[in-house]
C-alpha cells in the first residue's frame, strides 16, 4: 500500500482533532458495522477556489472495510481556515458554532416534529456524519449528494429564474418550519434558539458590520438617506445607532442557518 494512500498530513491540514478515527467512525455509522478498517483516503477539491471563503471545502473519498465487505464513501468536509488572521477577521468560529448546531441540535428536532405531521420529506439536507466544534480546530463532516447527481453553483455562473425560484421555495419552506414550530412548541423553539447565535443582525456587530448592514437591510427603507446624513454629524451618532437597533430588534426570529450565497445551493442536474 502506498504512503499517499493514507497520507496523515492531509488530515491534519482539516483540523488536529480528524483523524483515521473520525473516518473509522463514519464508516461504522455508514455501514452500520462495528468491525472497520480505514484502507486509503483521497482528497479533492470540495468547491472552486474563492467559493468557500469563510471556510475550506474539500472532497473525500475513503475505501476501507466494513464487516467482510470492500466500501467506499464520499465525504463533504468544512473546517476553519488554518490561518488566523482569516478566521478572526471573517468570524469562521461564530458562523461553524452555529452551522453545527443546527445540524446536530436544530434539524432533527424539525425532522421528528415534521413526521409527526407526516411530512417527513419537507426538508432534506445532505446527513451529517461527525462533527467538532471547540471554536478552535471545528469541523463538518457531511454526505457528498455529488454521486447522486446534485451539484453547486459557481460564483462565475449567474443564476437562473429557475435556480432562484428553488432557492426562494427552499427558503420558504425552512422558514414556515420555524414558525410553525415556533406556535406549536413554544418553549422547546426558544430552548433551541438560545443555542444560536446572530451572526449579521444584532448591534452586537454594529460597528464590525456597519457598512455592510446598512447598504444590505436598510437600502429601501425610508430612514436609509436620513441615517446617511448623520454620518458626518457626532451629535446623530447615538441616534443613528438608536434607529438602527430599533430596526434589528424588530425582525422577527425564526431558526435556520442558510446563506443564499449560490455556491451553498446544490441542485440536482
Amino acid at each position: 500500500m502506498g504512503i499517499m494512500e493514507k497520507n496523515k498530513i492531509l488530515l491534519f491540514a482539516v483540523s488536529d482533532l480528524f483523524t483515521e478515527e473520525t473516518l473509522e467512525h463514519i464508516l461504522r455509522k455508514v455501514s452500520c458495522e462495528k468491525k472497520v478498517e480505514i484502507l486509503s483516503w483521497n482528497f479533492g477539491d470540495g468547491s472552486s477556489k474563492g467559493d468557500a471563503y469563510l471556510s475550506v471545502v474539500n472532497r473525500i473519498k475513503v475505501k476501507g472495510i466494513a464487516g467482510s465487505s470492500p466500501t467506499e464513501i464520499s465525504l463533504v468536509v468544512k473546517s476553519m481556515p488554518r490561518n488566523l488572521g482569516r478566521r478572526k477577521m471573517l468570524r469562521s468560529t461564530d458562523f461553524f458554532r452555529n452551522e453545527i448546531t443546527f445540524h446536530l441540535e436544530i434539524y432533527p428536532k424539525f425532522q421528528n416534529f415534521l413526521k409527526s405531521k407526516d411530512m417527513s420529506d419537507f426538508i432534506i439536507l445532505p446527513r451529517w456524519l461527525a462533527a467538532v466544534t471547540d471554536g478552535l480546530k471545528d469541523f463538518l463532516v457531511m454526505e457528498d449528494v455529488s454521486i447522486i447527481g446534485f451539484s453547486p453553483v459557481t460564483r462565475q455562473k449567474t443564476l437562473n429564474l429557475s435556480q432562484c425560484s428553488l432557492i426562494l421555495k427552499a427558503l420558504a419552506r425552512f422558514q414556515a418550519v420555524s414558525f410553525a414550530y415556533k406556535d406549536q412548541r413554544k418553549k422547546e423553539f426558544q430552548k433551541l434558539a438560545d443555542q444560536l447565535s446572530e451572526s449579521y443582525i444584532t448591534s452586537k456587530l454594529y460597528n464590525w458590520y456597519k457598512a455592510y448592514q446598512v447598504s444590505t437591510h436598510l437600502t429601501y427603507s425610508s430612514l436609509y438617506q436620513f441615517i446617511q446624513l448623520c454620518n458626518n454629524l457626532s451629535s446623530c451618532m447615538q441616534l443613528k445607532r438608536d434607529i438602527y437597533e430599533i430596526l434589528f430588534s424588530s425582525y422577527t426570529k425564526i431558526l435556520d442557518t442558510i446563506n443564499i450565497y449560490p455556491p451553498n445551493s446544490l441542485y440536482s442536474i
